[in-house]
């Protein structure tokens, strides 16, 4: 009986010392704890700076040190920052970084600041996409930061049936219809509108010959108010007022546009006091002319007013044939189309008056001048002689050919049209080169042909 009691009584002293050990380790820890900093917190200011706030015992000074280079800081720095009513704050730059506290000679390291950033000034290089079916376009995103943010970029599209999106911000167009892009980056969003329309045709590397010839009412005043709108967003993606500006409506109209403008010799034009003529073989206004809803712009008429494509009696060739353009109706309008007011006036017929080949320095164009490099596109090509002119505009090149967009009256390729010369053999057909940097004074965003390579 006395060793059972005895046992017992022993079984009894362990359990009340495990207790006891347990309950002083807990108030060690607990001690230990209040020795500690408590409830360390980060936060971003108005004012674009840092703040650390935390809790501490009033034994010791805290400190607080701010590292930019990832390097862990050495306790005896003495770089450290002295904490001011529980509190630290450092302006923060546009680069990464890791926040340390020192505190009872140890370094602790603050986490949970991966994305401990903001994001200013966030800007997509294209808010309005316009594309035709299986065609393609990247966007862009551009902004600011200071502090750490997540740089990766998230790429959405809202209907990707219509047009979808890859991770690097690639859009490829599928069908008719709308859609919105969405990038987010560091919890901020942006987007772009993007529509697809079969209005209009992919850009292929070489020009397609074979297009036929737009017809009369071939679009309704929607259409033409969409393809206005296309145009006019080609033309200020590129630079409104410049030569990328000049280049982009002859590109748009000629590889865009799916059929061929007709050549119409001119019934008159507004650039004559005499005979004043609008939109009989030229059109001096903004956007298309492809319904008679832009008849509104016409002031002075002849024998119209007959949009692209329609039937009208011509007076120089004295009998009926479709609306277009002439070679300085389209010139004239593809520079008003890109900010320019050169006047409604021709290629060199009536030589005691303005006309295009006034518009920049004419010089001879020789292979001199093409080896010299100052020939360039967007530049404006001349074959007058003494039987009258005839305008053209450079519209891409290549190490051996100029590619020509010029509105001809016969030959195999009438109309509207882009013709690619060899630069060996070109000054035959063209006498002068009007070199228009004087003109357009800006290049905008210029490139030397219509497929990037």
């Amino acid at each position: 009986m006395k060793n059972k009691k005895k046992n017992k009584t022993k079984k009894s002293n362990k359990i009340f010392i495990i207790i006891f050990l347990v309950i002083m380790g807990m108030l060690a820890y607990l001690f230990l704890k209040q020795l500690e900093l408590q409830n360390i917190k980060v936060d971003i200011t108005k004012d674009n700076q840092i703040k650390i706030n935390f809790d501490k015992p009033k034994f010791n000074n805290a400190y607080c040190f701010i590292s930019y280079d990832n390097k862990k800081p050495n306790i005896n720095s003495n770089q450290w920052l002295l904490s001011k009513n529980n509190s630290c704050t450092f302006k923060l730059n546009e680069s990464t970084f890791k926040l340390y506290l020192k505190y009872n000679n140890k370094i602790i390291e603050i986490n949970k600041l991966n994305n401990l950033g903001k994001i200013f000034n966030l800007k997509i290089n294209q808010e309005k996409v316009y594309l035709a079916t299986n065609d393609s376009y990247k966007l862009e995103v551009s902004y600011k930061s200071i502090g750490n943010i997540n740089k990766s970029v998230i790429w959405t599209s809202s209907n990707p049936d219509i047009a979808s999106v890859d991770n690097e911000g690639n859009i490829t167009s599928l069908r008719a219809g709308n859609t919105t892009i969405t990038a987010k980056i560091n919890n901020k969003e942006i987007k772009a509108d993007v529509a697809v329309s079969n209005l209009i045709t992919k850009r292929l590397p070489s020009y397609n010959y074979d297009r036929s010839f737009l017809s009369c009412n071939t679009y309704s005043e929607e259409d033409n108010n969409l393809l206005d709108e296309i145009l006019k967003s080609r033309v200020e993606n590129v630079g409104y007022q410049t030569r990328a500006g000049v280049v982009e409506v002859a590109r748009f109209i000629t590889l865009e546009f799916p059929y061929r403008i007709n050549y119409y010799a001119e019934n008159g034009r507004m650039g004559f006091r005499e005979y004043k003529v609008d939109g009989e073989g030229r059109y001096y206004h903004k956007g298309l002319y492809l319904h008679s809803s832009r008849f509104s712009n016409i002031e002075y008429t002849s024998q119209g007013p007959q949009p692209w494509g329609c039937s009208m009696y011509n007076i120089v060739t004295k009998h009926h044939s479709k609306n277009g353009l002439d070679c300085s109706g389209y010139i004239t309008w593809v520079l008003v189309n890109a900010g320019f007011d050169p006047g409604d006036v021709g290629a060199g017929v009536t030589q005691n008056l303005f006309d295009l080949t006034d518009t920049g320095e004419k010089v001879r164009f020789t292979r001199n001048i093409i080896s010299s490099g100052d020939v360039k596109v967007g530049d404006l090509l001349s074959s007058e002689g003494p039987a009258g002119g005839h305008i053209a505009l450079i519209i891409a090149e290549d190490e051996d050919y100029y590619y020509v967009t010029e509105s001809l009256w016969d030959g195999a390729h009438t109309g509207v049209t882009i013709i690619a010369y060899n630069k060996k053999t070109i000054i035959n057909r063209y006498y002068w080169v009007i070199l228009m940097d004087s003109y357009y004074k800006k290049d905008g965003k210029y490139t030397s042909h219509w497929i990037e390579k």
